[in-house]
């Protein structure tokens, strides 16, 4: 069977009729031996699988993967070591300038109140 005949609507429609067909296998065959069900469910979805990746949506889409691969490939990881020190250098920076804004605030504080002939809190 040559699956180039097939339309691209003929396809999708193909293809929804084995997903429908892999659903249905399960109430049909529900007390049938489990194995022999699942070898049905795995063998459907590989069909699926297989026609929809022959489809130009399909192609499209599994290009896109591999190309989300190699750019992922790409990316510079960094070791533990690296993620380790890079959180304690921001830890300790945001505390150092947690106590920076307070010691501001309260010097702030102080010198409004002072301006403003009020009791220093």
């Amino acid at each position: 069977m040559n699956i180039n005949l097939f339309t691209s609507k003929k396809m999708y429609f193909f293809i929804l009729l084995l997903t429908v067909l892999i659903y249905i296998n399960n109430f049909i065959f529900y007390n049938i031996f489990f194995l022999i069900q699942y070898v049905l469910n795995i063998f459907f979805s590989f069909l699926c699988f297989y026609l929809f990746k022959s489809t130009y949506l399909g192609k499209k889409i599994f290009l896109y993967f591999l190309k989300s691969k190699l750019e992922i490939s790409k990316i510079y990881w960094p070791s533990k070591y690296e993620v380790t020190k890079t959180v304690l250098i921001v830890t300790f920076l945001s505390f150092l300038i947690s106590i920076i804004i307070w010691i501001l605030d309260n010097f702030l504080l102080y010198i409004i109140s002072a301006i403003l002939n009020l009791r220093i809190i």
